[in-house]
């Protein structure tokens, strides 16, 4: 909705959500807080697609689009595909642009190199030292602690994907990028 505020008379926000409760409350809030949607405000439009990323993306190519900007904020592990299949499929025009969100993801993009040790999450309180179950109260600490681990495992498993994305626009010749350190960190990227 602020992008739509912020575009010219006769411009198109697309946005895609695969969660299907997720897409109604935002249908619903685009129509009855804001009137912005294909029937309402006739400056500019939001058309909301109810599918997975990569499936409005080969829609969007399908039906000719092309883009003047792109925001990518979906799964991690696929923004190397999204990006690619952007290019490939000349989603965004030649003066366009492409915002990547969370290439910093937490701080955590730096230790992507490192071993994964407990000392680079300290963004995470430290887990407490195991011991040998003595009652069912230490069972549950046990487990929580295994919980805390796979937890800091699948939020460095998120880093690695951003590391690797980062690495792949920064080696990518038909672009240039400006990584901005602000908030959880946000490429600007742009065709040569």
């Amino acid at each position: 909705m602020a992008m739509a505020d912020g575009m010219s008379d006769g411009g198109t926000v697309y946005t895609c959500e695969k969660d299907v409760k997720a897409a109604q409350l935002a249908r619903d809030t685009i129509l009855e807080r804001h009137g912005l949607c294909e029937e309402g405000r006739e400056s500019v439009k939001i058309d909301l697609w109810e599918d997975s990323a990569m499936k409005s993306l080969e829609t969007m190519a399908k039906n000719g689009l092309q883009f003047d900007a792109i925001f990518i904020d979906a799964d991690k592990g696929n923004y190397i595909n999204y990006f690619d299949f952007i290019l490939a499929n000349d989603l965004l025009s030649k003066s366009g642009y492409i915002l990547a969100d969370n290439v910093l993801f937490r701080g955590m993009v730096l230790d992507s190199n490192k071993e994964h040790s407990d000392h680079n999450m300290s963004f995470l309180p430290p887990s407490p030292p195991s011991s040998p179950p003595l009652s069912p109260q230490s069972n549950d600490s046990s487990s929580k602690d295994r919980r805390m681990k796979r937890s800091q495992m699948s939020l460095q498993k998120t880093a690695d994907h951003m590391d690797a994305f980062n690495r792949h626009i920064k080696n990518d010749q038909r672009v240039e990028v400006v990584v901005l350190p602000i908030f959880d960190g946000i490429s600007i990227i742009v065709k040569k």
